[in-house]
């Protein structure tokens, strides 16, 4: 399959930092000299509908992403196969609470909840209890650790290792290693 370049994409980007597994993605494939962040992909695809950016990058992930694939005004350019960071339990203390009162994390990553052992102890009937009060699901990566270093109750996030770092959270636990992830390029449709 040949690849394409792109005059700029739009993806999932909080700040001029690479740290969402988007916008890490789009920096290292290299297809355009200019990407451009918008706080959901919502609200990237709209750039490109509208023209003020040519191409789209999702994670295939992305809980979301039919709306784009079905959308009569976008298209499916590309579909490729890169790298994401490790996705982790973080929080800002040294010692994980024994009882969170919110967990934040972006909705395509909800169902490591079930594989985290962290996040659950032993019931006297041998069962797991999970130990989180709220479920709070948040835009990306970047804004579930923002959340964590702003709140002042026992809270969490499931986020990727680079966040992890950069707001310098304590990590808990790997839920995912760093892995395979296919992403999608779309354009508007002409």
């Amino acid at each position: 399959m040949k690849t394409r370049n792109y005059k700029s994409i739009a993806t999932l980007w909080e700040t001029w930092l690479p740290i969402t597994c988007s916008m890490d993605v789009a920096i290292r494939i290299k297809k355009s000299l200019e990407v451009i962040g918008f706080n959901t992909f919502e609200e990237a695809a709209k750039s490109v509908i509208s023209w003020s950016n040519k191409a789209l990058l999702v994670p295939n992930a992305y809980v979301n992403i039919s709306g784009f694939f079905m959308s009569e005004e976008l298209l499916v350019r590309e579909v490729f196969i890169e790298k994401i960071p490790a996705l982790v339990l973080a929080w800002k203390q040294k010692n994980i609470p024994k009882n969170i009162k919110n967990l934040f994390l972006h909705p395509s990553t909800k169902s490591l909840i079930e594989i985290s052992e962290k996040l659950s102890m032993d019931n006297h009937d041998n069962t797991k209890k999970k130990m989180i009060e709220n479920i709070v699901l948040v835009n990306s990566n970047q804004e579930a650790c923002e959340k964590v270093l702003n709140d002042t109750d026992f809270s969490i996030a499931i986020t990727n290792s680079i966040c992890a770092k950069y707001f310098e959270l304590e990590v808990y636990e790997i839920l995912r290693p760093e892995k395979d992830m296919s992403f999608s390029i779309f354009e508007k449709a002409v």
